[in-house]
């Protein structure tokens, strides 16, 4: 099975996650992927399918930090969900976490955008006025390229995508920029003036 909604989904998520940067973030990736399936042409219930995929990528690793991935494999696989489902969700971890490699479409979006959302995030915050609207492509792969600039990212990761999806990694950012543009308020990227209105 699939969350019968997004709002199941949504507990799940708020079960096992109360970091507000980690629940921006799954907002975030949530709105990615549903661009992502748009861009391929994909019907409505598949584009909410790669949306939850996003929404819950990881929900289990506040919890069980060393063993992401596995974890959310073992708690959806006890649930039901369906397998392509959770494969997804668990290589999205791939040559960190797990050895499962990213093999749909679905798979390699979530697996490719993860990373670069989050060096997107860190662009966006680091801007004065910290709003999505104002940040061109060129800025993240400047930083993409700055190993010194939110080095927790892992860049390899997205160069592997890169390769699996058969893309350069600039396009990579520019979908994902493209995406978070969607979903500026729930990614936390509006700008300090809109979000305290």
């Amino acid at each position: 099975m699939m969350p019968a909604g997004r709002m199941q989904a949504s507990d799940l998520l708020q079960d096992w996650v109360d970091d507000e940067k980690m629940l921006r973030h799954a907002l975030a990736v949530e709105g990615v992927m549903r661009y992502c399936a748009k861009q391929e042409g994909c019907d409505p219930i598949t584009v909410r399918k790669w949306g939850l995929t996003g929404l819950l990528h990881d929900f289990d690793y506040q919890e069980y930090p060393e063993e992401h991935c596995r974890k959310s494999e073992e708690i959806m696989r006890e649930a039901g969900y369906d397998e392509d489902f959770i494969r997804a969700i668990v290589s999205h971890g791939y040559m960190v976490y797990t050895d499962v490699k990213p093999e749909t479409p679905m798979e390699k979006a979530l697996y490719a955008v993860d990373g670069m959302t989050e060096l997107i995030t860190a662009v966006v915050l680091a801007q004065p006025g910290k709003n999505i609207a104002d940040t061109e492509l060129s800025d993240i792969m400047e930083k993409f390229h700055d190993l010194s600039f939110a080095p927790y990212i892992n860049r390899d990761v997205t160069e592997k995508a890169a390769e699996l999806l058969g893309w350069p990694v600039e396009r990579i950012a520019e979908v994902t920029l493209a995406g978070l543009k969607t979903v500026p308020y729930e990614a936390g990227l509006a700008g300090e003036d809109e979000e305290d209105e």
